[in-house]
């Protein structure tokens, strides 16, 4: 047994285990992730970490904890979140946002940490009110979501003056004076020491836009600012240093402000789009762009470290596969390394398809996740950050939460290597983006031969666009400590800044597209675009050996089309270089999207002719046409790459177009046979009203058809189905104007189809069974068939001829399907009685039990060898398995003899019955004649004859009457059989004169006897008695209120509640006498605690919800009295009233009563008797109720109060019932249910366990 060690340890147990599953997966067989926001405009991992300041006592290093795995930055015991707002509006939301904190006072601790166009940043202490205060915030006007800040990461992994030609521009003159560069990064720290040594210019201009010091955090962006400086040792370098997408918009604000023509950008940012050059940073980009400033961006280094495909999970059990059979990305890492993993997929902005990401060790155990919570308003990501504690092999899975269809993932795992990956693809933001030069690496070693750096990200964009667009040399020396060989992109990306600034010093009328141009056109190809774009970075004069492709005489025909009309687009794409042109694609781009044309190449002034064919959707269309929209081919001139052309339509005829829009089906998991509604969608999307037409939904076994009177234009109409599934897959077909009754605009689109998997039933059997084996003709036969699970049953009757009949199913009954059970065959089809008919001989009913529905066509069939019952089972078995080979079936057969019927008709058999067997007068007797019989045919009436003083008579074979005074009646029962037979009994009755009532006795029993709450207890009354006549009623009254809750001899309940009920039986005999008894029944916790060790201690015991106490012992060696003080805090629900002391032997309690803040204080000594203290409680419904136990005692007898242990024990009560003990001996701990809730409270059901609640041992 542990002992509870520090409050910090118990506080993040139970952070961890109450609030924060989605983020910390500890353990799966306990603990279930909880996908909750107040707000669809939260994130949900934010909002779960705020949620766990309204418990109180959380720690710092538990909130550090959660945090960290969510992402969530954290500066002291605060955090820092982003405001989302309408674009560029963040400056008109400040004020009611600061309404909003301002309203919250000094509790909230919430401010402003900084602003941009488009976010507010705020910092925030985790307050009790702060969830509030969120939620507030999102309900202000212009807040469009909240979430942690954007994650961003240096691409980290000179000799590069010289490679790239700069020293020759240099040796010029041309040092980059003139222009201004500014390098936005995360950090300069050992900026005094680099511009001490001369490494960097003393006139830098610097910004801090995160407040926390230009030179903390990291020498990044010092490296960088050398590799600038040695590139263009004259221009003017800004140095800003920025954390998030707040500080990147004001730095760019800034960077415009002063007139900046170059940034540098070595850092990427994850999860801000699909890596398709959208999102909020590469809108930044481009908002710089726009401003003529030329974005350099390092391209990433993660070609080794990403994957990206679809979602396929071929298995079905909802894990994705990377490669055929694999769930899992493999990698390797050492104790202590941090693991950073990004997930997004391709449904931006907002979506609600669910997935979810793990991090799983050697043993298959998962140790982290993020299982954010994506319903419609939140973006499609996921992010884990996770510090291991063991080195090994560890895996990425994902999983699909809630997916209508497999999605392109994108994945990054920042940190180490991942296997399999895949470095197409792997370009981070904002490299991704249009506006942005995005930089490759080779290292300067083998710099005019390479290969691209293995870990160099690779193009092309998730949208199809090629990058990066240069390479630049890395690897090399700077005086920044942790970088010298300066690897990876973040090295390339400032060589090609600076070689932009010594071209603009050369032409300082360049603008930023000139500037990308004459960079990529001086650049030398390489290899692949897709990893190396235009080629190495140069500035060496060369003669350019280039081609250049042109689009000449774009045209359409016919020249005259109609809207929907398909028409022919011709052209002729012409190289005008000076070199032949390699492989590459003409582009048709218009408003239905894209065609592609492709050419192996074109040969310096050869022509080549252009062909698409194109439907016409509008009376007016644009089609643009581009030669190497891929960027395949490096030209003098890519400006006239482009020609355009515009078609003019006349309108087409006013047609209608029916479509499924929609095939949904429930269940979703049925089981074979079952059946399975479906409602089908249908919406005319064409320009006129449909006529009358008719739905179908096939599948193979045949279909069902709706008529739709008509569908107006743009309307839609909601159709229900239902067709049972007979195997395990089956595919459905949904057909609108199924018999072509509608002339329509499109014919082709008219269908849709789902594919419906059931699960496969058990082994079938299938037992036939008649009342008898020997028949005469006319004779009553009962057939009763027993199935052992659901399925499709088929009764064929064969006779001694050969005739076979099917016996089920028929027109009345329908389907086949039967759920497993037993059946009477004359019930299921409806009719009286089944009847014996000629021929005589043996006759079989064959019974047969098929997992899917099938069409034997075997009725009123007649062939002699039919009458083998071998030879008609394997003449069906192969029926069946002609119709469906997949199907299973079970067979039996019930053979019976038929023989004539007898000449002379045997009459019929004349019984009764009569209770009660001595009535009184004015009770009432019933007389059952029912066991009347007829050897050789059947009863078809009843006739009776009670004769006392008149003469009365009665049809029926059960009757009841009333006698009216004391004598004996004589009471005739004549019966007739089918064949108009007759006979008849006689019995006397004797009716006595009633004397004194007696009164009944009530008794009953129940079961369970202590039943848990909303367990069902079955009360039985049928004990009760009457000495003079019988129970007429009971009434039952389960809680004391007077009310009858339920009647009849047998009755069930169940108590919402723990605690003690009384319930009461109330018997009424014939003659209205009543009689009452009632029994106590106890629900739930009902065993007394147990006993207490005979020394000092502090005891805490579960009760009820509502209730429980806490008992002081004194220590029979203690020769005087020991002070004590105990504080109770509810961090769920409140006191409902003062604690209740009761002192025996030497024991006194000198306060015990609810402070302000509700917390229960109790004050007293003791030496060796002993205090109980009863407290009420009002739980929250439905919650995890816990308790905070803070215990001090003068244990060493010195006077001072210890507080003992050492730290306060959080205890779970109410609903959980978990019981605390505190001995002089052991520290605290926790008794644990080991099934659950404890109820009814038992200690055999109980585990004691650390402050963990992992390791644990059985009671006593």
């Amino acid at each position: 047994m542990k002992s509870v060690h520090t409050l910090r340890t118990l506080a993040i147990v139970f952070l961890a285990a109450l609030l924060l599953g989605s983020l910390s997966w500890v353990d799966h067989a306990t603990q279930s992730s909880s996908k909750t926001t107040p707000s669809p405009k939260i994130d949900s991992a934010l909002a779960q970490l705020i949620q766990a300041a309204q418990t109180g006592g959380v720690s710092s290093q538990a909130v550090q904890q959660a945090a960290a795995q969510a992402g969530i930055p954290v500066q002291g015991d605060s955090i820092i979140f982003v405001l989302e707002t309408t674009s560029g509006a963040a400056a008109s939301v400040l004020g009611p946002v600061g309404r909003v904190l301002q309203l919250t006072g000094e509790s909230c601790e919430c401010r402003v940490r900084a602003y941009s166009r488009s976010f507010i940043e705020l910092k925030t202490k985790l307050t009790s009110i702060l969830a509030n205060v969120v939620l507030q915030l999102a309900n202000t006007s212009g807040v469009t979501f909240i979430r942690p800040p954007l994650p961003l990461q240096a691409s980290v992994i000179s000799e590069g003056v010289n490679v790239t030609g700069a020293s020759s521009y240099q040796s010029n003159g041309l040092l980059g004076q003139g222009t201004k560069i500014a390098i936005i990064d995360l950090g300069f720290s050992g900026l005094s020491t680099a511009k001490s040594r001369g490494e960097l210019p003393s006139n830098t201009i610097e910004n801090d836009f995160t407040g926390a010091g230009l030179q903390n955090t990291t020498s990044h962006g010092t490296a960088v600012a050398e590799i600038v400086y040695d590139m263009a040792p004259g221009a003017q370098l800004y140095l800003m240093k920025i954390g998030d997408e707040v500080d990147l918009e004001n730095a760019v604000d800034e960077a415009i402000r002063q007139g900046v023509q170059i940034i540098n950008h070595s850092v990427g940012w994850f999860n801000t789009s699909f890596y398709d050059g959208t999102g909020p940073i590469a809108a930044t980009v481009q908002r710089a762009r726009s401003a003529g400033i030329l974005w350099v961006n390092s391209a990433g280094n993660y070609a080794l470290r990403h994957w990206q495909g679809f979602a396929t999970d071929s298995n079905g059990n909802g894990l994705v596969e990377f490669t055929s059979g694999r769930e899992g990305l493999q990698f390797t890492a050492q104790s202590g390394e941090t693991v950073n993993i990004y997930l997004t997929w391709q449904n931006w902005p907002t979506t609600s398809q669910d997935y979810d990401l793990f991090l799983v060790n050697g043993s298959g155990v998962t140790i982290a996740s993020s299982e954010r919570l994506q319903n419609g308003t939140q973006p499609p990501t996921e992010s884990l950050f996770f510090r291991l504690t063991a080195g090994g092999t560890y895996e990425i899975r994902i999983k699909a939460a809630a997916v209508a269809s497999p999605k392109q993932l994108s994945i990054f795992n920042l940190n180490q290597n991942i296997n399999p990956s895949v470095p197409q693809g792997s370009l981070v933001t904002p490299a991704d983006a249009a506006a942005a030069l995005a930089v490759g690496a080779v290292s300067h070693v083998n710099w005019t031969t390479g290969p691209l750096q293995p870990f160099s990200s690779q193009g092309p964009t998730t949208d199809g666009r090629s990058k990066p667009d240069i390479v630049g040399p890395d690897s090399v020396s700077t005086s920044t400590v942790g970088f010298s060989p300066f690897m990876g992109t973040s090295a390339s990306t400032p060589h090609v800044s600076g070689a932009a600034a010594l071209l603009l010093s050369e032409t300082p009328t360049l603008s930023a597209s000139g500037l990308e141009t004459r960079l990529k056109g001086g650049a030398i190809p390489m290899g692949s675009p897709t990893q190396f774009g235009s080629g190495r970075l140069n500035l060496t004069a060369q003669v350019a050996q280039r081609p250049d492709l042109a689009i000449l005489n774009p045209s359409s025909s016919p020249s005259n089309p109609r809207i929907g009309d398909t028409i022919a687009v011709t052209a002729q794409v012409r190289n005008q270089g000076n070199a032949a042109a390699g492989p590459f694609n003409v582009e048709l781009r218009d408003s239905l999207g894209t065609l592609t044309q492709s050419f192996s190449g074109l040969a310096q002034g050869a022509l080549a002719n252009i062909s698409f064919n194109r439907q016409v959707n509008a009376s007016s269309t644009t089609i643009t046409l581009t030669a190497d929209p891929l960027n395949q081919v490096n030209e003098s001139n890519e400006s006239n790459n482009t020609a355009q052309l515009t078609v003019t339509a006349q309108q087409v005829q006013q047609l209608p177009d029916l479509l499924i829009s929609g095939m949904d089906f429930t269940p979703q998991s049925p089981r074979v046979g079952d059946p399975v509604s479906f409602a089908i969608t249908v919406v005319n999307s064409g320009n006129a009203s449909a006529g009358p037409f008719v739905v179908e939904l096939r599948d193979s076994r045949g279909s069902d058809r709706i008529s739709v009177g008509g569908l107006v234009s743009g309307s839609s109409v909601r159709l229900n189905f239902q067709r049972s599934i007979p195997t395990s897959s089956e595919t459905f077909t949904a057909i609108a104007d199924a018999l072509s009754q509608v002339s329509e605009s499109n014919e082709n689109n008219n269908s849709s189809q789902v594919t419906v998997r059931a699960q496969t039933q058990s082994t079938l059997s299938i037992d036939v069974q008649t009342d008898r084996t020997n028949y005469q003709v006319g004779d009553e036969i009962r057939i009763q068939f027993t199935t052992n699970a659901d399925g499709f049953v088929y009764l064929y009757d064969v006779d001694a001829q050969g005739l076979a009949t099917i016996l089920y199913p028929n027109a009345e009954s329908g389907n086949a399907f039967v759920r497993a059970g037993s059946y009477n065959l004359a019930t299921l089809l409806g009719v009286a009685r089944l009847q014996i008919s000629e021929p005589t001989g043996l006759e079989n009913i064959h019974g047969i039990l098929v997992s899917g529905a099938v069409n034997l066509q075997l009725n009123s069939q007649r062939n002699s060898s039919f009458s083998d019952a071998n030879t008609f089972r394997s003449l069906l078995t192969q029926r069946i398995q002609s119709i469906n080979p997949s199907l299973s079936f079970a067979w039996d057969v019930a053979p019976f003899q038929v023989t004539s019927a007898q000449t002379t008709n045997q009459p019929p058999v004349a019984r009764f019955t009569f209770s009660p067997s001595q009535p009184f007068v004015n009770d009432s007797a019933t007389f059952d004649g029912s066991s009347s019989s007829d050897s050789d045919g059947f009863i078809t009436s009843w006739s009776w004859v009670f004769e006392g003083t008149t003469r009365v008579e009665a049809q029926g074979s059960r009757v009841t009457v009333r006698f009216s005074s004391a004598r004996t009646y004589r009471v005739t029962l004549m019966v007739t059989d089918n064949q108009g037979a007759t006979n008849s009994t006689t019995q006397d009755v004797q009716v006595q004169a009633r004397t004194t009532n007696q009164s009944p006795i009530a008794r009953f029993t129940f079961s369970p006897q202590n039943p848990a709450v909303n367990q069902v207890v079955t009360f039985d009354g049928s004990s009760s008695a009457d000495p003079d006549g019988r129970i007429a009623t009971y009434q039952w009254d389960f809680n004391g209120d007077g009310r009858t809750d339920s009647t009849g001899a047998t009755a069930q309940a169940s108590f919402s509640r723990t605690g003690n009920f009384q319930v009461t039986l109330t018997v009424t005999d014939n003659n209205g006498l009543r009689s009452s008894t009632s029994q106590t029944i106890t629900v739930g916790q009902s065993l007394p605690p147990p006993t207490l060790p005979n020394r000092f201690g502090f005891f805490l015991i579960g009760t009820e919800p509502d209730k429980f106490q806490v008992v002081v012992q004194g220590d029979p060696t203690w020769t005087s009295s020991h002070a004590f003080q105990l504080t109770i805090r509810p961090l769920t629900g409140t006191f409902t009233g003062s604690p209740q002391a009761q002192a025996s032997g030497n024991a006194s309690s000198d306060s015990a009563q609810l402070t302000s803040s509700n917390n229960a204080f109790m004050r007293g000594s003791i030496r060796d008797g002993k205090i109980t203290y009863t407290l009420g409680i009002r739980f929250i419904p439905s919650a995890f109720q816990l308790l905070q136990f803070i215990p001090e005692m003068d244990t060493d007898g010195d006077g001072n109060r210890e507080s003992w242990p050492k730290a306060p024990v959080f205890v779970a009560i109410g609903n959980q019932a978990y019981e605390v003990k505190l001995t002089g001996q052991t520290g605290g701990f926790l008794l644990k249910a080991r099934s659950g809730a404890l109820l009814p409270f038992s200690l055999q059901n109980i585990d004691v366990c650390d402050s963990s609640l992992r390791n644990c041992a059985p009671l006593g």
